[in-house]
């Protein structure tokens, strides 16, 4: 039965395509827990989670992938259908402005079992002397399974400060295997295309070292393609980045696809310990170029 505060497909998952971002998460046995397509949170018989025990902190009666909670619908008053109760900090943005990013991850909290960090971003739009400008930000919330029918969700907590970026540019994130020994994961995300973010996942939230704004993608461009110059990747869409781990000399590399005129794959070489990374740390780069197709 369709409710009056949603629609029967945000309800329902009848098979749609996700338009911004998609994940599915599962047991140790590969049964499936939940999954999200867009805004939405499906139990593994494609329903929605109904809002049992916490109508106190969300009016909404599911539960979505970023809501904002009561205390704050006063200030927006189309709140009443979650995908127009977006919210940055704690100020409305118009629907018109803002969409779910393409990034959306599923990490599992140190220490913790079937509780889930679920990372995803929000593009804002604005207009700017005939331009159209975007900015990004990062958000988690902790999702608690209980059974195919409850769970709990934290109110979502920003990660990343406002970030000027063009249109055309991309924001990804790539997360490291857990990490044993520090009971915690390393998460690295790209700001305004030149800057990598470096965050801890842990028990206690994601914490992002302020200290560490890396910027390894120098945002000029020379039109010759000097590989030799610091000026060589303006313009270049970043589309995709791995991270994997070196055992050999305790590394993570990052792997960067470059698209433009001289398409490369940039790979970066990170320190495994959080504390060692500083705005003033240099990674090693190797390039690797792409034949054009």
């Amino acid at each position: 039965m369709e409710r009056d505060d949603d629609i029967s497909a945000q309800i329902y998952y009848y098979g749609q395509h996700p338009v911004f971002c998609q994940n599915i998460q599962t047991d140790k046995l590969g049964n499936i827990l939940f999954f999200i397509i867009d805004n939405n949170i499906y139990n593994r018989y494609g329903e929605s989670f109904e809002n049992i025990h916490q109508q106190n902190l969300y009016s909404q009666q599911h539960y979505w992938l970023h809501q904002i909670p009561a205390s704050l619908e006063s200030n927006n008053p189309v709140s009443e259908k979650i995908n127009r109760s977006f919210m940055v900090g704690t100020s409305p943005i118009p629907l018109s402005t803002l969409t779910l990013g393409q990034e959306m991850s599923i990490v599992p909290v140190p220490g913790s079992v079937n509780v889930y960090y679920l990372i995803y971003s929000i593009d804002t739009e604005y207009n700017q002397t005939n331009n159209t400008d975007r900015n990004h930000y990062f958000y988690y919330r902790k999702l608690t399974y209980y059974s195919d029918t409850e769970i709990t969700m934290t109110p979502a907590e920003i990660i990343s400060n406002e970030v000027y970026c063009s249109e055309n540019k991309r924001h990804h994130l790539a997360i490291s295997d857990y990490r044993s020994s520090e009971n915690d994961y390393l998460m690295y995300f790209i700001h305004a295309a030149t800057y990598i973010e470096v965050c801890r996942i842990s028990s206690q939230g994601i914490e992002l070292n302020l200290d560490a704004s890396l910027n390894p993608i120098p945002y000029n461009y020379l039109q010759s393609g000097d590989l030799s110059n610091s000026n060589f990747f303006k313009g270049y869409n970043t589309n995709e980045m791995e991270l994997f781990y070196e055992n050999t000399n305790n590394k993570y590399k990052l792997a960067l696809t470059l698209c433009g005129e001289h398409p490369v794959v940039k790979i970066l070489e990170f320190p495994y310990q959080f504390a060692s990374y500083s705005s003033s740390y240099t990674p090693n780069q190797t390039l690797i170029h792409l034949p054009h197709i």
